[in-house]
């Protein structure tokens, strides 16, 4: 089984419940590949944050983008994208089922959210 340490960047206000079912998804399909989540416990407010999140990514093998109804003008979301951008972190991003919201400009190719999918992923 492979180890990925994966930073998830979310809506924190809107979306947590999606990196939470992605994260409880991962321990069902530990078989599979086995995810570490960084991902911090709190939402865009401060420098510290970003030394927080800069620290995390760097960490991580790849970013996860979960893509909500407002994912593509979450000031947090654009931040950690711009972060792993910077750092050359891969950086895939993951639809759920349901409504076709739009992903977030300029990082990695937006996939359906299937596990088949999702662990041949970077490291997976």
């Amino acid at each position: 089984m492979t180890v990925v340490i994966v930073f998830v960047s979310f809506e924190f206000e809107r979306d947590s419940h999606l990196k939470n079912s992605l994260i409880g998804q991962a321990r069902e399909h530990q078989e599979l590949l086995s995810i570490q989540d960084t991902s911090l416990p709190g939402a865009y407010h401060t420098t510290v944050w970003v030394g927080k999140a800069r620290e995390a990514i760097r960490r991580s093998d790849f970013v996860i983008v979960l893509i909500g109804q407002d994912t593509q003008n979450a000031p947090g979301v654009l931040e950690e994208v711009k972060i792993a951008t910077n750092l050359k972190k891969p950086v895939i991003q993951i639809r759920p089922k349901g409504p076709r919201y739009g992903g977030v400009d300029g990082p990695g190719d937006i996939h359906a959210w299937k596990w088949k999918t999702i662990r041949r992923l970077p490291g997976g």
